[in-house]
């Protein structure tokens, strides 16, 4: 899987599929930067590669902010 920030700054990582491709599990050094950098872009560009299969697209990442300080603040750690 490949992140492009806004802006730049570029990822590559392995990532895992949830259920039926239900979700992309991301692995823990993924969220340094939700926590971080990614909290004052506007969208993230998204490419997750398996095989010879390619899928691209664009999270927005409005409210992210708001988000990690809610779960931060209601989530034991």
């Amino acid at each position: 899987m490949t992140i492009a920030a806004s802006g730049g700054g570029t990822l590559t990582f392995d990532a895992s599929m949830a259920a039926a491709g239900a979700a992309v599990l991301l692995p823990d050094e993924v969220s340094a930067f939700a926590a971080g950098k990614w909290q004052t872009k506007p969208s993230l560009s998204v490419v997750v590669r398996e095989g010879d299969s390619e899928i691209k697209g664009t999270v927005a990442l409005n409210g992210l902010r708001e988000a990690c300080h809610s779960l931060l603040a209601n989530c034991s750690q």
